[in-house]
């Protein structure tokens, strides 16, 4: 059976008015007829819908590639998950993120960053920036890696990775290469991770990854070169399937009923259970300051948002590097700075307790009076 997410902008095409009403109650969406002639106007119609419901059915008589066009780009503007209704052949279908042949019979399922199903226990882990033998001692303090590791190479250490014999997940809260010595060996441990239940939430650093891994423009720094050294000898069908998991890491995760946000800069209430580009910015980036400024370094500054957050779930990130773990307004930033010589942090949900290891060595040298990202 097919499933459409609970925040979905769904555009039918040919489908009897009995089905569409029966779509709408499950989604509990308005339905908004959209007019070829005024696309504009109709465009308005669906946006003021949006206003008091998550999702919005949009009921379009015939295919016309530009009216389906602008929808798929105004469901992504909005965060919501495109869905079309019509052949897979018709002309604007690959704008949308789901096509279906008909919406009769369809589930109504939860966004990709929703797992208010999932109580835990975590171990929530901050920024490990290629330090693999540090993020496996702590792994196996936790008692996520079998006895023996350390006496096999890194390249296969991943395959140490075990189920947690009390359920216990790992979430590693993203940034998982660059600057340190061992990229490769931490993204396939993080990738292990997720094979016995765990959870990767992307961050700026990965993201950059995934486009240089995709062709895509970047500029490489001194952090991301070292990764590139690493990966730039893999096969381009390695790197096509490493990219395509990486750039589909969601940003943040709502769990624990809705008690745990976690996410790699952090997120504030209003953003929390939303993938629009705003929220996907914070939770990569953190909250930009309001005046535009940057670092002398040429980064945007950013805001200590965690100072005024006022929402009850718990949030946990990474991001900004403290010399210890720092709480605040139900705010907990764990990012130890291990790559410069710190500590890898794991935070322990529920008991809101910590778990760390030492850096071997300092990896990378921070410059002088930032607070590196």
């Amino acid at each position: 059976m097919s499933e459409i997410p609970t925040q979905s902008l769904v555009v039918v095409t040919d489908e009897p008015s009995q089905a569409i009403n029966a779509l709408a109650l499950k989604l509990n969406a308005p339905i908004v007829d959209w007019n070829i002639d005024r696309p504009e106007a109709s465009a308005a119609e669906a946006h003021a819908a949006l206003e008091s419901a998550r999702s919005v059915i949009v009921s379009c008589g015939r295919h016309h590639s530009k009216s389906l066009k602008l929808l798929a780009s105004f469901a992504r503007k909005r965060g919501l998950v495109s869905v079309l209704q019509a052949n897979r052949d018709t002309p604007g279908s690959d704008k949308f993120g789901i096509v279906l042949e008909t919406i009769q019979a369809v589930r109504i399922g939860p966004m990709p960053f929703d797992k208010r199903h999932d109580n835990g226990p975590f171990d929530i882990i901050g920024d490990v920036h290629g330090c693999a033998y540090e993020l496996m001692e702590l792994l196996h303090r936790l008692g996520h890696v079998a006895d023996g590791w350390e006496a096999t190479p890194s390249s296969i250490w991943h395959a140490w990775i075990q189920a947690h014999r009390t359920g216990r997940r790992v979430i590693l809260l993203g940034d998982i290469t660059d600057r340190g010595p061992m990229n490769l060996a931490a993204l396939r441990i993080a990738r292990a991770i997720e094979r016995v239940g765990g959870y990767l939430v992307a961050g700026n650093h990965d993201d950059k990854l995934a486009r240089w891994m995709q062709g895509r423009p970047v500029s490489i720094g001194k952090g991301l070169e070292v990764t590139v050294r690493e990966l730039e000898v893999l096969p381009k069908d390695d790197l096509l399937v490493l990219s395509k998991w990486l750039s589909s890491r969601p940003r943040h995760l709502v769990l624990d009923g809705g008690q745990l946000v976690v996410a790699h800069a952090g997120l504030a209430e209003h953003l929390q259970d939303r993938a629009t580009p705003e929220a996907i910015a914070f939770a990569t980036y953190g909250k930009p300051s309001a005046d535009a400024a940057t670092t002398s370094e040429g980064y945007p500054e950013r805001e200590d948002w965690a100072l005024d957050y006022k929402g009850q779930p718990v949030v946990v990130h990474g991001h900004v590097v403290h010399s210890e773990p720092r709480e605040i307004n139900r705010v907990h930033a764990i990012d130890t700075g291990c790559v410069f010589g710190g500590k890898l942090t794991a935070f322990r949900w529920p008991e809101k307790t910590y778990e760390q290891v030492e850096a071997k060595m300092t990896y990378y040298h921070p410059r002088t009076g930032s607070q590196m990202r």
